[in-house]
């Protein structure tokens, strides 16, 4: 760490990530909000390709959500999943649905374009379905 300049923080960020790292209510206290929004999004790519995939991402995600943040979670030798999580305040529920709807669309269609998968141990399920909105029904079943 010191050959990189890192520096040395002390015991405290630990303790506070140990204290808190099942803390979600920053999330689950957004979605009880009129207009509130979080989605965790996950997609699975080689280690190669996650650091250019995070920007994509972020990127792709920026126009519909004002935060994002993502983690690298369920290791493998060959690649990990990414837990893409964006979270937003807007003005009304059909606002806030809209952009869920459009965050998905974006991040997913990245997604396929960078070559990741779609689907990790959640599935790939009907919000990652093509032509899938949240709020109608597929065109045709």
């Amino acid at each position: 760490m010191r050959e990189q300049d890192g520096e040395v923080l002390g015991p405290e960020p630990g303790v506070n990530w140990e204290q808190r790292r099942f803390d979600y209510s920053w999330s689950t206290d957004a979605v009880g909000r009129t207009g509130g929004v979080a989605e965790a999004i996950e997609v699975t790519a080689n280690w190669s390709e996650l650091p250019a995939l995070h920007e994509r991402l972020k990127k792709a995600a920026a126009p519909h959500m004002p935060e994002f943040m993502a983690h690298v979670s369920h290791v493998y030798d060959q690649g990990a999943a990414l837990y893409a999580i964006v979270r937003g305040d807007f003005d009304s529920d059909e606002q806030a649905l809209e952009a869920y709807d459009a965050v998905w669309k974006a991040v997913i269609e990245e997604s396929l374009r960078a070559g990741a998968v779609i689907g990790h141990h959640h599935g790939v399920g009907l919000e990652r379905a093509r032509g899938w909105s949240t709020r109608w029904a597929p065109a045709s079943t």
